[in-house]
């Protein structure tokens, strides 16, 4: 007999998985999903925290490099750096005086350090050592007339004695103050402040030439010798200051520089305009 063979079933095909955009039938997947936004958080956080380090230290050097290191001198006077702040951006005495603030350990006021007696005395004398004949030379006065010649080398002579005699004085005095000798450096800075007072009454009183009638060259002469007697009056006024005062502001250093400097500059570009206008019309 003769029995017929089982027909084999079929096997069932299994039905494809069906996913999303949002999910995985792979669990370890999903796990492995919420482990990566977890460093990548991390990552981020670890990134901030170094551009914030970063930040501040590209800001440090910034600072540095505008401000200097060795911004305050032995004396505890600020320098800067030579740069003039005013003219190139027009940040002014108030970027100076923050700068001033922030590099104080201890401030008294708005400005910063404090300066003493002995120091705004030594600061005085280095303001007041240049004069007129380190900017009207010899070879300036080639060609032009005798009056004028003789003019000019007065002012400037003048002048000269001016910044030897108050830069001595000065410089007793610092000593004195330091010394603890209040009552010699009294002397000397009185001293000192007499003979700024005398020198820029003398530029005033100088005679001019008497034998041009040039508007030009004698506007010249006589805003030199205004720019002169300005100088010695604003040197006598900051040395009354220190004589009143046993501290001062830090900026005290760059005010006296500030109110003495341009008008020795330009005291010497008047005398220079001068001679050379005279020598064109000799």
């Amino acid at each position: 007999m003769n029995t017929q063979p089982t027909p084999k079933q079929p096997t069932p095909q299994a039905e494809p998985p069906i996913e999303s955009a949002s999910a995985t039938t792979d669990h370890a997947a999903n796990k492995g999903g919420a482990f990566a936004y977890v460093i990548t958080a991390i990552c981020l956080g670890v990134l901030v925290l170094l551009s914030t380090s970063l930040g501040g230290c590209l800001g440090t050097i910034a600072e540095n490099a505008i401000y200097g290191y060795s911004y305050y001198d032995s004396f505890g006077n600020d320098y800067g750096n030579g740069f003039d702040y005013d003219d190139e951006y027009g940040y002014g005495d108030e970027w100076l005086d923050w700068l001033d603030e922030q590099h104080s350990s201890t401030p008294t006021d708005d400005t910063g350090r404090t300066l003493t007696q002995a120091a705004a005395a030594e600061t005085l004398r280095e303001v007041c050592v240049e004069n007129l004949n380190d900017y009207v030379s010899a070879v300036n006065y080639a060609g032009a007339p005798t009056s004028v010649r003789a003019y000019v080398k007065n002012l400037c002579s003048r002048d000269a004695s001016a910044s030897a005699d108050t830069t001595s004085l000065l410089s007793t005095a610092a000593g004195a103050l330091t010394a603890g000798d209040a009552k010699a450096a009294e002397k000397d800075l009185a001293a000192a402040r007499k003979e700024a007072q005398q020198a820029a009454q003398d530029a005033q009183t100088l005679a001019k030439p008497n034998d041009t009638s040039d508007s030009a060259l004698l506007d010249d002469l006589n805003q030199a010798a205004d720019y002169v007697s300005d100088r010695w009056t604003a040197v006598a006024e900051a040395i009354k200051t220190v004589e009143g005062s046993q501290t001062l502001s830090s900026r005290f250093a760059r005010d006296a520089e500030d109110a003495t400097e341009d008008l020795l500059y330009d005291g010497a570009a008047c005398l220079l305009n001068a001679l050379a206008l005279s020598a064109q019309q000799s």
